[in-house]
């Protein structure tokens, strides 16, 4: 695992953008975090990969800036990898099973913003 995941944040911030395929209810969901010494990373869900965390320059348009996100003391990108479900999908080779296991990009968000807060 990369050393960019281990290293701590010092913000995020909540995202969305309209879903490119799919039922459009909900739109897609994303968390995107500052981590210390390298720069800004999306955190997201995805039927094909699960979990993972991209640098936002890898990012097509048109994301919305949500909301601002408290983070507490030695938050990780390893963690929120953990927390959303995603980081133990890899070995599933349905993509469809994979993105539930992550518990979709919605549910994925939530459970980063909550770990994000809490202490």
């Amino acid at each position: 695992m990369t050393s960019y995941n281990y290293a701590k944040f010092t913000e995020a911030t909540i995202y969305k953008r309209s879903k490119k395929s799919g039922p459009h209810l909900v739109g897609h969901w994303d968390v995107i975090v500052n981590v210390e010494g390298y720069g800004n990373y999306l955190i997201h869900n995805t039927s094909k990969s699960g979990a993972l965390a991209i640098p936002v320059n890898n990012l097509h348009p048109p994301w919305t800036s949500v909301r601002r996100n408290p983070v507490g003391k030695d938050k990780t990108i390893r963690d929120c990898l953990f927390v959303s479900g995603g980081a133990h999908t890899n070995y599933v080779s349905s993509e469809l099973v994979r993105y539930i296991m992550g518990q979709t990009c919605v549910r994925t968000m939530v459970a980063i913003a909550e770990y994000l807060i809490s202490t």
